[in-house]
Formats: C-alpha cells, structure tokens, sequence
C-alpha cells in the first residue's frame, strides 16, 4: 500500500514543481489571449476561481494555463489546466477550485496566468489579472435561488431560464463543457437549445443587468 501512495504522490510533486517553474519566469505580455473576466464563485460545496479567456489566434495547440497568484496563502487544488487545441476567435473558462477558501470580503487576489505554449511554434507568455472579492463576486445556492430559476437539470433539448426579478435582464448567455471550451447554443425567449450538444456535464455561465454573475452546473441527457 505504502508503494501504491507514493506511485501516486509522484506525478502531482512533478507537476507541482514545473508549474512553479512557469510562475518564476518572466515571460512578455500576450497578444493571441486576454482574459474577458475574473470571478470567485463561493458555493455549498465547493470555492473556486475563474476566468473566461478570449483566444483571437486562428490555432493554438495543445496550450497549458498556469495560475500563479501574487500571494503564497492563495492555494490551488490544480493550478493548471491543459486543453488539446483551442481556435480563435473563442472564449474558454478556466476553473481553478481553492484548497482552502479563507479570503473575508474586500480581500484581493491578484497574480498572472502563464500561457505555456510549448506544444506550439507561439513563445510562451502571460496574463495578469485581480479581482477584489465583494458581494458581486461571491455566491452561494440562496442567492442562486433569489436570482434566476434554470431547469429542468438534467435536461434534453431544452433549458428554461427565469428570471425572479422582473425588473433585470440577462445580458449574456455562455454554455461551457467540462473542459472549458465554450459551446455553441441558441437562446431565444427564456429557453436555451441543447439539441446540438452531446450528453454530460456542463456549466452555465449568466450575466445579469443588476450586475450578479451566476454560474451553475447542468446535466445534458
């Protein structure tokens, strides 16, 4: 059993260590990606993270997203996340969940994303980002529940969207697979169009005019 840990512990110290790498060096400025947008999500179960990153290079292969937080009490479960290949223009969301969510409002998190474009003939580069962790930021199921009503979860073609609160609006839609990679939908009225995905785990990603952010997780039967 003492083998069968270690075996295990192997990889994570390696990726551990050259991820560390990629956050000590310095690299230029990113022209082919730009983060649209920095969250903190705080639910029942779980803390994490996010970001949506716009790619405008026409292929990227294969890219590595390192996150490398300005402060050493910032810890990650995983701080990188690999994809296959992305092509532009698109947008992806990184998900990065806390090891320990222990931040009280008003705290900021701020730091880079290093683009590790080893697998491709583009250098390597970074992003920086911050974000201040106030009540725009922060959600939890009950103020899921006093925003926006999605269901049904799981569902098959269609996903309705309610709005509680007659007087907002939704300003934007986005659906994302488990990967990060942004899904093609239409959404007309108060329904979005699953017809086109393939069964699996998703999350839905709404922006709303009063200025909350919410994200939740769907089942596509």
């Amino acid at each position: 059993m003492k083998k069968i840990i270690l075996l295990l512990l192997i990889p994570f110290i390696i990726n551990e260590s050259q991820a560390q790498v990629f956050c000590d060096s310095i690299f230029n400025l990113c022209d082919s990606v730009s983060i649209d947008s920095v969250f903190i999500i705080h639910q029942n179960d779980f803390d994490w993270l996010g970001f949506e990153v716009a790619v405008n290079h026409h292929q990227l292969y294969a890219p590595t997203f390192i996150v490398c937080p300005s402060t050493e009490n910032v810890q990650f479960v995983d701080d990188n996340k690999g994809f296959f290949g992305i092509g532009g223009p698109s947008t992806i969301a990184l998900h990065y969940v806390f090891q320990d969510f222990n931040f009280p409002i008003g705290s900021e998190i701020s730091g880079k994303i290093v683009v590790d474009n080893s697998n491709s003939i583009i250098n390597n580069c970074q992003i920086p980002f911050s974000v201040t962790i106030n009540e725009l930021t922060e959600t939890n199921d009950a103020h899921l529940e006093n925003s926006v009503d999605i269901f049904p979860n799981p569902a098959k073609d269609l996903l309705i969207v309610n709005l509680q609160n007659e007087n907002d609006e939704i300003l934007s839609i986005k659906l994302y697979n488990l990967a990060g990679i942004q899904q093609n939908i239409s959404f007309t009225e108060n329904s979005i169009n699953l017809s086109g995905l393939i069964p699996g785990y998703y999350t839905v990603h709404i922006e709303l005019g009063s200025g909350k952010n919410i994200i939740q997780k769907i089942i596509r039967e």
